[in-house]
Parts: C-alpha cells; structure tokens; sequence
C-alpha cells in the first residue's frame, strides 16, 4: 500500500522542531509510551508531533501548523467507544463508513484533505536500522486523555511560552459524541484539558498511536 506520509523528523538524536526528543522503546523517538489506567502493562505510544501530510506543509516547515482536517466527510453514525482499547477498531470502523482513500471517495478533487483516521491509517515512522512502524490508529477518548496526561511529563512545565506553542490545539478522538452526528475532541491545554465535540466535517488536530 502506499503510504501518504513518512514522518521525515523521527531521528535517533534530535526531534521535530520544539518537540522534545522523547525515547522511546524498539528505537522509536518523539513518542510518548502512556499505559491503561487500569493495567499499565497494556502500553501504546503516541505522537508528539501532529500528523499531517508532507505535501500540506507550508515550504520549510518542520512540523505541522494546520487546522486540521475532519473527523468524516458525513455526518453518519458509526459504531465506536470511548474506552482504553477501542482505537483501532473505532478507526477500522470509520476507514470502512467513509469508503477508504480520500482520492477514491472525491476523485474530481485533486488531493482531497484526509480525515483523520486514514491520515493514522497512512501514517509509517522510519526508524533508522528497524523495521518501519504501520498500523498508526487515530485513539479512542479515553486513549487520547491517558496520552494527554503522560505528555505532561515530558513538557518543560517553566517554559509556559513553548508548552502553548507547541501543545495547544484541539485533537480528534476517534469516538463519536453522544449526538451520532458529532465526535469528540480533546483540547490540550496544561493539565486541564478541554473537553468538547464538533461536528463530524469540522477540523482538529491528530495524533496517532500504536500498539506496543
């Protein structure tokens, strides 16, 4: 399948941008490892760089200053949870509502903006001397809110200028709102997120997890 992004900042040493050059594990870099709450042996990492296409960054840009992009392109119900292992198959089940690529289910758009679980779905980290990582997936709410909290410990809590720079938006779960037209985002902000949903065809950020 081709991939429509590589992340090109993933490096051994040095990070994306301000983000701060977290390790990870497998070689894996700039990424959080968060676990279940309620078993932290159940692990799953998560980026800390927003995921966008290469090819919509402004010339030069090291890490993405986009909106976003929607949660659907319709506003149908679709089965999801919210719960702490629910991610990949809420992004399974949204991949299969929409129809799959974006250039298949709009082909009189020349690249038509992603939605958010195909951006995840796309999404392959090149670690030098492995195997490269697949299978991103966009998390369920509670996924989103155990990320959220673990990246916490790693943000340079003095610096309040670079946390809002680099950690304030608005983020895609991949769980739909009680009001089935609607999902539910995460708004990172210091250790008080914003909890909130906008309609499916509305834009926020993502981030993407993936198994360990």
């Amino acid at each position: 399948m081709n991939r429509l992004i590589t992340v090109f900042c993933v490096v051994l040493l040095a990070g994306c941008g301000g983000y701060p050059p977290v390790s990870g594990i497998h070689g894996l870099t700039n990424v959080v490892i968060f676990s279940d709450p309620a078993n932290d042996e159940i692990q799953l990492a998560g980026t800390l760089f927003d995921v966008y296409p290469e090819k919509y960054l402004p010339t030069g840009s090291t890490r993405s200053i986009s909106e976003g992009v929607p949660w659907a392109y319709n506003t149908d119900p679709i089965d999801t949870e919210p719960g702490f292992g629910s991610g990949q198959q809420n992004s399974m089940n949204i991949i299969q509502n929409q129809g799959g690529d974006p250039q298949d289910i709009k082909p009189n758009v020349t690249d038509p903006t992603p939605y958010a679980a195909w951006l995840c779905e796309q999404l392959v980290v090149d670690v030098p001397g492995s195997d490269d990582y697949d299978e991103w997936y966009l998390p369920s709410f509670d996924e989103l809110k155990a990320m959220h909290t673990k990246m916490l410990d790693v943000v340079d809590r003095d610096n309040m200028d670079d946390m809002n720079e680099h950690w304030r938006g608005m983020y895609w779960s991949s769980t739909e709102a009680n009001n089935p037209r609607a999902a539910q985002y995460l708004n990172f902000w210091d250790a008080s997120p914003g909890v909130g949903e906008f309609m499916k065809y509305n834009t926020a950020k993502v981030r993407c997890v993936h198994e360990l």
